[in-house]
């Protein structure tokens, strides 16, 4: 009975020792960090047609992948392969294409869990152990809107939003929830943002000689990845204007660094968009706001770091021009600054579109057309002497503001810098100014000369008088 316990002893001690040995010896293995082993069964029932992806009882590509750690699998009957676990960055989100799952619906192209393409579902900044036999993973830049900006949301997936209206949570089109500045991880196959400036504007207008939109522009943060993809988003949304001038006559891209015009010659109104804050303004900026503070000194950019979106000229092919009253033909510099709120941003995009689209359609037709029938009220000489310029420029002011209001677009001022009037009447004018002027200028001098000839009798006298005394004492 001894003997047959030790023997019985032995062979656990020997096949045990044999399994520890085909365990750790052949069926182990180890999955390091940042990596996921692709299970791939031997044997099992053979995947049906159209199955890519292996379950428990199956044979191929098992769905299910090991993550980092020890492992056990019998080498007969299973194969792993080891690959790169899927990492997110900070400021990425990831597309998941998957290639398993049911049928979409017809008519969809977006996927919820469990069927088969584009997944709505996005990854953000982490670590993914997907099997990339089954799901393909895009790795794309979130949407990072500046300070200054707002996002309008077009969905791209749904049915179609009724004409004129804002699309709902499972409709196509534009939505009317705006997204403020900050970092949204988004579903770039989901939704469209559109990043549009808010707050204050100018359309500033040079007669015949060109003219400037002044907007924001990106607003340098503390963080570099921030920055890159602000960058990114304004540069996209440059290419996206830059699409629409090219497809319009009214508006269309400035050649850089345009002659001055010669004398008398008609050029088209320009807008130029640039930023107000970023270092990166270029000169052209500057030269169009003549009055503007300089800008303050920034941090050096470093090697790496993206500079704001080079500035753009576009030029519309219209300026404020009209008769006077009295037939002369009278051009105007002028800046009208208006405000574009969030509230109405996602109204204004859906009836007209970007500004670019809203200052073309929109604002400058009401300043031709408001500044034609007020101006052609006034005389020439009107906006030369008197009071008529300010009365011109209040009433020009107060009938944008209303104008403008139905459409979404705060007017805050109009403020006429320069009236430029033929020189027919304004040398007359100016002859008459200058005439006047030197008219007074003589009255000033014969009076001046007048007092210093009483000055000068009034020191004979004291002069005398002093004598006098003298001669007495």
């Amino acid at each position: 009975m001894k003997n047959l316990t030790v023997m019985l002893l032995l062979l656990v001690l020997i096949f045990g020792g044999l399994w520890l040995v085909w365990e750790w010896g052949f069926c182990r293995f180890y999955v390091a960090p940042d990596t996921m082993a692709i299970i791939i069964a031997k044997d099992g029932e053979p995947l049906p047609a159209g199955q890519i992806l292996a379950n428990e009882k199956q044979k191929g590509v098992r769905e299910q992948v090991l993550g980092e750690g020890r492992h056990f699998l019998n080498p007969y009957y299973f194969e792993h392969k080891f690959m790169p676990m899927t990492v997110i960055p900070a400021g990425k989100v990831g597309i998941v294409t998957a290639k398993v799952g049911q049928d979409l619906p017809p008519g969809e192209f977006l996927a919820e869990a469990g069927q088969k393409g584009i997944q709505k579902r996005v990854l953000g900044p982490g670590k993914y152990r997907l099997n990339p036999v089954g799901y393909q993973i895009d790795v794309m830049d979130a949407i990072s809107i500046p300070i200054g900006f707002a996002g309008v949301v077009t969905s791209l997936a749904g049915d179609k939003a009724p004409e004129g209206q804002f699309a709902g949570p499972n409709q196509k089109g534009i939505r009317s929830d705006i997204l403020q500045p900050g970092l949204y991880y988004a579903n770039p196959k989901q939704f469209k943002i559109d990043v549009l400036e808010v707050g204050l504007n100018q359309v500033s207008l040079l007669g015949k000689a060109g003219g400037a939109v002044i907007t924001k522009g990106q607003i340098a943060s503390q963080s570099e990845t921030m920055n890159k993809l602000q960058f990114k988003v304004l540069e996209n949304q440059m290419q996206q204007r830059n699409d629409y001038l090219a497809q319009n006559a009214d508006i269309q891209m400035a050649q850089p660094q345009q002659a001055a015009p010669a004398e008398g010659e008609k050029r088209d109104s320009a807008f130029q968009l640039w930023s107000r804050s970023a270092p990166g303004r270029n000169a052209a900026a500057q030269r169009a706001r003549p009055n503007a503070p300089p800008q303050a000194p920034g941090k050096p950019a470093r090697p790496n770091e993206p500079n704001p979106p080079a500035s753009a000229t576009f030029v519309l092919n219209q300026f404020v021009e009209f008769p006077s009253r009295d037939g002369f033909e009278i051009s105007l510099d002028m800046t009208v600054e208006f405000e574009l709120l969030p509230t109405q941003l996602a109204t204004l995009f859906r009836n007209y579109g970007d500004l670019p689209a809203v200052v073309d359609k929109i604002i400058m037709p009401q300043i031709l057309s408001i500044s034609r029938m007020k101006g052609s009220a006034y005389r020439a000489t009107d906006f030369i002497v008197g009071e008529g310029r300010e009365k011109f420029q209040n009433d020009l002011t107060l009938t944008l503001k209303k104008s403008l209001e139905e459409k979404n677009i705060t007017i805050h001022n109009a403020l006429i810098r320069h009236v430029n009037v033929p020189e027919q009447i304004l040398d007359p004018i100016q002859q008459a100014g200058v005439a006047i002027e030197q008219d007074l200028t003589n009255k000033e001098k014969q009076n001046t000369a007048r007092k210093q000839a009483e000055l000068n009798t009034e020191q004979s006298l004291i002069e005398q008088r002093g004598a006098q005394v003298a001669q007495e004492v």
